[in-house]
């Protein structure tokens, strides 16, 4: 399915050049055909296959946030042919449409830290070239500049824990530095700060708004609603499987939970306060919705961080309806094209 991902946005790109709405055809096919693909082979748990070097396997977690993805990018890829005419580059958009579907399939199903980091890093440049066709390549600057910072983070945490551990294996990885709480925190919070920027909780919200109020009206959706949960899927990752309970046991507790997570979780609550604050203050309705999206970051990792079954379904449960509420003024400003007088 990556593969023929990839393989879509190139010929979608080649068919952009000569016809753009054909070229934005085959993002609908593409993204519509990996969705069925994927419900025709039934949810898969366990699966087991390879490209090459780059090793791949079906977790639980990974079908639940790769079904999402395929559903928001599939609704969303039939807007492509009527915003053709009003995107800068519309063959390199079809293209990099796709990968960034291909890259985020990627994070989901990789089995070890490589194979997370090369697709992380392609749903990054993928997006960070989409939100400059849109008004303002200021904040595909800032956007840059996060991604970078957070990217570098989860790069340092992972080759650190192979040159000790001589693994890249995400659960073998984890499970063997939960006996170590020196290098478990280490590799917790650098893990955890990637997850950060990409979810956009405070301090690390700033580029969110930027990028969605600014990127192309048919990737904001995609952007918002979709991915900034490759930060809460980091956050589980780094969480549930080194767990960070056990790990931290002999740190100083706050309400029986370990400092550094109670510190992680203040950061969520902080998170909710400004998003939603900043959120009711706006007039741009994108803007609106991303700084939502903030404080909804926060709720889904309070959640993770709670670790509890019943916490963790919440913050699960919570993060799908977060993916469709960024299409709602898409779908009725822009599917029937409505205006309103501004208030006097």
């Amino acid at each position: 399915m990556i593969l023929t991902l990839l393989i879509a946005g190139l010929v979608a790109y080649y068919i952009s050049t000569f016809h753009k709405v054909a070229g934005a055809a085959v993002t609908i096919v593409a993204s519509l055909g990996a969705l069925a693909v994927f419900l025709v082979e039934g949810d898969g748990i366990g699966a087991y296959d390879s490209i090459g070097i780059l090793s791949f396997s079906v977790t639980p977690l990974g079908w639940f946030f790769t079904i999402i993805m395929l559903v928001v990018y599939s609704m969303v890829s039939f807007f492509n042919p009527y915003w053709m005419d009003r995107i800068l580059y519309p063959a390199a958009y079809n293209m990099l449409y796709l990968f960034s579907l291909a890259g985020t399939i990627g994070v989901f199903m990789a089995e070890d830290f490589i194979v997370l980091f090369i697709f992380w890093e392609l749903v990054v440049w993928s997006s960070l070239f989409i939100v400059p066709f849109g008004k303002s390549r200021n904040a595909s600057v800032v956007y840059y500049a996060m991604s970078t910072f957070g990217s570098f983070t989860m790069l340092y945490a992972i080759f650190m824990l192979y040159a000790k551990y001589e693994t890249f294996i995400i659960r073998d990885v984890l499970a063997i530095a939960a006996k170590d709480p020196g290098m478990a925190a280490t590799a917790f919070v650098m893990i955890l700060l990637a997850g950060f920027v990409k979810l956009g909780v405070f301090p690390f919200h700033i580029w969110l708004p930027m990028a969605h109020g600014n990127a192309p009206d048919t990737f904001s959706p995609i952007l918002s609603g979709g991915l900034v949960k490759l930060g809460a899927f980091a956050a589980i990752l780094v969480s549930t499987l080194l767990p960070v309970y056990e790990a931290f046991e002999g740190q100083l507790k706050v309400f029986d939970i370990p400092i550094l997570v109670y510190g992680m979780m203040l950061l969520g609550a902080i998170s909710i306060i400004v998003g939603t604050l900043m959120a009711i203050s706006q007039e741009d309705a994108k803007k609106l919705l991303a700084y939502s999206s903030v404080a909804n970051a926060g709720y889904i990792l309070i959640g993770i961080l709670m670790y509890s079954q019943m916490a963790m379904s919440g913050a699960l449960f919570h993060v799908l309806p977060t993916q469709w509420h960024p299409l709602r003024p898409f779908w009725l400003s822009e599917l029937f094209h409505t205006e309103q007088e501004p208030r006097r």
